[in-house]
C-alpha cells in the first residue's frame, strides 16, 4: 500500500510510545514530525504546518489539550486527533469542544487510527467540509461506550476512595471508602458529609466547595482529615471536580489515604530537627559539598571559624578555603567517591581575612537531597599543633640531655677503667692484678652499652646484635687473642633490648667469652667460640655461648662455685628472669632463656 501524501505531527512524552507509533506512522504517511511535549509540539506545528496533529493529553510543561487550543488559535481548521489513557468524561468534553477530529483511548487500536487518518486525508483532498455533527456524536458515543467498562473496572479496583456529593448529601461511594473508613455504604448515604470531615477542616472544605462551584475549576491535592468509624483520624489527599450526575450538578471527589505518609513526614521532620540541632551544635565545623566541590550546606561553627556569613560560604567550595593545591584536593575527593567512601587527613584552611588554621578533616560520602555528597568535619587543631611543637622541642632537649648523660657515664667508666689499669701496674701479685684486669673488662662492657645508646636515636633500646660484635672485638683485643687461632662465630637475630636487660646480658657474655679464652683452649692450637642470640617464640630470647674446647669438669657445680665470673653469670641470669643451662658436649655451652 502506497503512503498517503500528507504530513503528521506526533506529540508524545513517553519514549517507547513515541518510538513505536512514529515507526507506524512513517509506514502510512510521507512525512512524520515528532514532539516530546506540548510546547515542543506547538513550536513544530508553527514551523512545519503538518496536515494532521496526533497528541497525547498528559505531558510536562504544556498538555495536549492546551497545545491544540493554541494551534486552533493559529488555524481553526487544523486536523487533530487525541490518543490518551485518560477516560474521564471532562477530558472527552473538553477535547470535542476544542474541535478535535478524533479521540482514541490507549491502548490504541491500529485499525481505528489508520481509518481516522485516511478519513481526514480524504477530506483534505476534497477540500474543507463542515464537520458532520451526527458523525461526531457517533464517535463520542462509541468512545464513551468503550470507556464505560473501564469506569466500572476503575471503581472496583481503585486503591483510592471515590465519591459523589452535592451540598450535604453523599450520592455515591465506592467500596474502597468503606474499607478504609470502616463505615457501611448505608452509613455514608444516611449521614451528612460533614459527619465524616474532621471539625478543624470543615470551614476550609466549605470555602473550597464554594470556590469550585463559582470557578468551575478542578481542585487537586487538597490535604484534609476525616474520622473513621473507630474514631481514628485518617489523613487524605482529595481532588474535586464539578460533574453532571444523573442529570444533576454534583461534585466528584477522589481521596487517597496518606496517613502513613503523613506519619513518615512527621517523623522525618522530627528527625531533621534533631539533625539540624546536632549539625548546628557540633563543636566542629561541618561542610557538605557536592561532586564538584561546591558547598551545599555548612553549619554555624564553619561560618564563625572562617569569618564568613552562611550566604557567603554557600557561594564557595573546598578549593576556596583549603591551602592545598587544586590537584591534591581533587585527588582526595576522587579517592573518597571511588574508594572506601571515607578519608581522614590534616590540611590548612584559610579564613576570610587570610589567617591560616590547621585542621583535621574526616570525610564520608552521604546522600543529601537525593545527590551523592561529601560530609566533612573540620576540627581546629591549632592548639594541638602548638602543644605538639612544644612537646617535640622538649623531647629534643631531653634527648640532648640524655645523650649527654650516657656520654658522661661512659667517660666516667673509662676513667674508672683507666684508674684500675694504672693501679694494676703497681700491683706485683699476678693474681690480684688479674682480678683488677677482669674488673676493667666488666666496666668496659658496661661503658660500651652507654656508648651505643648515645650514638643511636633511641635512648631506651640497644641494638644488641651490633653490640655483641663490638663487645667481642673489645674482649679479644683486651686478651690479645690471635684471631687465626681462636675463631669467633655469630648466629644472631636483629634484637633490641632495654638498658635493664642489655647491661646484664652484656656482662654475662663478657664473663662466658673471657672464661672460654682463658680456660677452653689450654694445650690446643686452635678453637672456636660461637655466640647465639635467637628469638624463641612467646616473646622469649635464647642466649648461648659455646666453645669446642676441653670442657668444664663434671665435678664442678657452676651454680655453687667460688669463682666470681660464674657467680656473676648465675646472678645476672636470675636478674633478667632467665633460666640457665649448662651443656657438656664437645666443649662447653651455656644457654640462657629469658623474656624480651
Amino acid at each position: 500500500m502506497s503512503k498517503l501524501d500528507i504530513s503528521v505531527l506526533y506529540v508524545e512524552d513517553d519514549q517507547f510510545e513515541r518510538l513505536y507509533w512514529s515507526k507506524f506512522l512513517e509506514n502510512k504517511v510521507k512525512k512524520v514530525y515528532i514532539g516530546k511535549s506540548g510546547s515542543e509540539g506547538l513550536k513544530k506545528y508553527k514551523q512545519y504546518r503538518p496536515d494532521i496533529i496526533i497528541s497525547d493529553i498528559q505531558m510536562p510543561v504544556m498538555n495536549g489539550l492546551e497545545m491544540i487550543k493554541k494551534i486552533k488559535e493559529v488555524d481553526k481548521d487544523a486536523k487533530t486527533i487525541i490518543v490518551t489513557g485518560i477516560s474521564e468524561v471532562k477530558y472527552f468534553v473538553e477535547a470535542f469542544e476544542s474541535g478535535i477530529n478524533g479521540y482514541l483511548l490507549k491502548p490504541i487500536d491500529r485499525t481505528k487510527l489508520s481509518k481516522l487518518i485516511i478519513e481526514i486525508a480524504q477530506s483534505l483532498e476534497e477540500g474543507y467540509q463542515p464537520v458532520d455533527d451526527n458523525i461526531t456524536r457517533k464517535r463520542i458515543e462509541e468512545t464513551l461506550s468503550e470507556s464505560e467498562n473501564l469506569y466500572k473496572a476503575l471503581l472496583r479496583q481503585s486503591h483510592d476512595m471515590i465519591f459523589v456529593f452535592w451540598r450535604d448529601k453523599i450520592l455515591f461511594i465506592n467500596k474502597r471508602a468503606t474499607e478504609i473508613l470502616g463505615y457501611t455504604e448505608r452509613d455514608f448515604y444516611e449521614k451528612e458529609i460533614w459527619n465524616f470531615i474532621h471539625p478543624t477542616d470543615k470551614e476550609r472544605i466549605t470555602r473550597m466547595g464554594k470556590f469550585l462551584f463559582t470557578s468551575q475549576r478542578i481542585l487537586d491535592k487538597i490535604e484534609t482529615s476525616v474520622i473513621s468509624k473507630d474514631g481514628s483520624i485518617v489523613h487524605i489527599d482529595v481532588g474535586l471536580n464539578m460533574i453532571e450526575y444523573r442529570n444533576k450538578r454534583a461534585i466528584l471527589g477522589t481521596a487517597r489515604d496518606v496517613t502513613a505518609r503523613k506519619k513518615a513526614e512527621e517523623a522525618l521532620i522530627k528527625s531533621e530537627e534533631r539533625y539540624r540541632t546536632l549539625f548546628e551544635c557540633a563543636g566542629d565545623a561541618i561542610f557538605i559539598s557536592n561532586v564538584s566541590g561546591s558547598f551545599v550546606e555548612v553549619n554555624q561553627v564553619a561560618c564563625e571559624r572562617l569569618g564568613y556569613t552562611r550566604e557567603e560560604l554557600l557561594k564557595k567550595g573546598t578549593l576556596d578555603i583549603d591551602i592545598s593545591k587544586k590537584e591534591v584536593i581533587l585527588k582526595k575527593s576522587k579517592e573518597i567517591f571511588e574508594g572506601e567512601g571515607s578519608s581522614s587527613f590534616e590540611t590548612v584552611h584559610i579564613t576570610k581575612n587570610g589567617e591560616k588554621k590547621p585542621v583535621e578533616i574526616i570525610s564520608i560520602i552521604i546522600e543529601y537531597k537525593g545527590e551523592p555528597c561529601i560530609l566533612s568535619t573540620a576540627r581546629d587543631i591549632t592548639q594541638q599543633k602548638l602543644a605538639r611543637e612544644k612537646l617535640m622541642k622538649s623531647l629534643k632537649e631531653k634527648e640532648v640531655l640524655l645523650k649527654e648523660v650516657h656520654h658522661r657515664v661512659k667517660n666516667n667508666m673509662q676513667v674508672i677503667s683507666s684508674i684500675l689499669s694504672l693501679q694494676a701496674k703497681t700491683v706485683k701479685n699476678p693474681i690480684i692484678r688479674g682480678y683488677m684486669e677482669e674488673s676493667q673488662d666488666r666496666i668496659r662492657t658496661m661503658a660500651l652499652v652507654h656508648e651505643n645508646l648515645y650514638k643511636t636515636k633511641s635512648f631506651s633500646d640497644i641494638d644488641f646484635s651490633d653490640y655483641i660484635k663490638k663487645l667481642t672485638n673489645n674482649i679479644f683485643r683486651s686478651y690479645g687473642v690471635d684471631r687465626s687461632k681462636i675463631m669467633i662465630n655469630f648466629d644472631i637475630d636483629k634484637v633490641y633490648l632495654t638498658l635493664d636487660v642489655g647491661i646484664p646480658c652484656g656482662l654475662i657474655i663478657n664473663e662466658l667469652i673471657s672464661n672460654a679464652i682463658k680456660y677452653a683452649f689450654v694445650d690446643r692450637d686452635k678453637g672456636k667460640i660461637t655466640i647465639c642470640l635467637k628469638k624463641s617464640g612467646d616473646k622469649k630470647l635464647k642466649l648461648a655461648v659455646k666453645d669446642n674446647g676441653v670442657g668444664i669438669s663434671k665435678i664442678i657445680d657452676f651454680k655453687n662455685t667460688a669463682t666470681l665470673g660464674l657467680q656473676l653469670v648465675t646472678t645476672l641470669s636470675d636478674q633478667i628472669g632467665g633460666k640457665i643451662k649448662l651443656i657438656r658436649k664437645e666443649g662447653t655451652e651455656f644457654q640462657i632463656l629469658f623474656k624480651m
